[in-house]
């Protein structure tokens, strides 16, 4: 059975990537920060509740902190490495304010996990190395105003310089050291992932509630966004073709600008779309609203696309 070793699985992108893995027929292997109680790993049932529900998955000790980790994670299975890591680990970006000591976190819980992966690869013998890895990055790379001019984004397109810009580019240069270790290193750059359950859309959807939803601006900036269903499926989708490296937008076909996602949501929430906040009242915004609230980025998921995958 191919086996798929996942880091950062208690979040939400997480839950759903490796329920959908098994879905699919994947063993999983994740790496917690808890102590196992064998040396083997600890068996863990999965909530994954389709054919494959009696799979299970093994839970290995790390400790990205520390640069420690449970080297029997990558044990090969019937003369069978790893077929591929996934690492999405990283503090969240929207959370709290952006003090010194909060881009500090951003940066170590981002950089740290995958710098322990790599230098576990590096010590396993080259045939025990996992074939793929697959790290987290974000579409912030390309910078806040990307899209001033209406520009589309694919992955050939110029990286930015803002603090994400800067964060995401140390970020994927930490990821793609594996490449130099023969493994086949993919960057996710993703979108705003949307879930009903949770992440961006359960937030919004809060503010709207309490009356608090409104208009930024002119609403002209767009927003690269995902479902997290399609985000899970585009993941697997890159597992399967070996031809696809580098970087990866994990982007809808589609993206939205942020005045038709106000007017949806007032809709939905049943809150008036005509609440705005003025522009000339952004342009003193802090740095955190203005990267993320008012992003403009026009990303397209030119390599999804072009490698037949298919959006629902």
């Amino acid at each position: 059975m191919t086996v798929i070793v996942v880091s950062g699985a208690s979040g939400l992108i997480g839950r759903a990537l490796v329920d959908e893995l098994l879905a699919a027929g994947y063993a999983v292997r994740k790496l917690v920060r808890r102590t196992n109680t064998d040396s083997h790993g600890k068996w863990e049932t999965s909530a994954c509740d389709n054919a494959n529900a009696e799979q299970r998955v093994r839970e290995y000790y790390w400790n990205p902190a520390t640069g420690e980790i449970d080297l029997k994670v990558f044990d090969t299975e019937n003369q069978q490495p790893v077929e591929a890591v996934i690492c999405l680990n990283g503090a969240g970006i929207a959370d709290k304010p952006w003090t010194r000591s909060r881009k500090h976190l951003l940066e170590t819980s981002r950089i740290q996990p995958v710098r322990t992966l790599v230098k576990a690869f590096n010590a396993l013998p080259e045939t025990d190395r996992p074939r793929k890895f697959l790290s987290a990055s974000a579409v912030g790379i390309y910078g806040a105003n990307a899209s001033n001019a209406n520009q589309e984004l694919s992955e050939t397109v110029a990286t930015g310089t803002d603090f994400l810009a800067q964060l995401c580019r140390k970020w994927e240069a930490e990821a793609n050291l594996a490449h130099e270790l023969g493994v086949q290193t993919i960057n996710l750059r993703t979108g705003l992932v949307l879930a009903e359950n949770g992440g961006l859309l359960k937030a919004f959807r809060t503010l709207y509630k309490y009356g608090l939803g409104a208009q930024l601006g002119d609403g002209e900036n767009w927003m690269p966004t995902i479902a997290l269903k399609d985000y899970v499926r585009a993941v697997l989708h890159i597992l399967k073709h070996s031809e696809i490296s580098g970087s990866v937008n994990l982007v809808g076909p589609q993206p939205i600008k942020a005045k038709d996602l106000h007017a949806r949501l007032a809709r939905e929430m049943n809150r008036p779309k005509w609440l705005k906040i003025p522009q000339i009242l952004l342009n003193y915004a802090p740095e955190q609203v203005k990267l993320l609230a008012l992003a403009n980025q026009r990303v397209v998921p030119q390599k999804l696309l072009d490698t037949g995958f298919t959006f629902r």
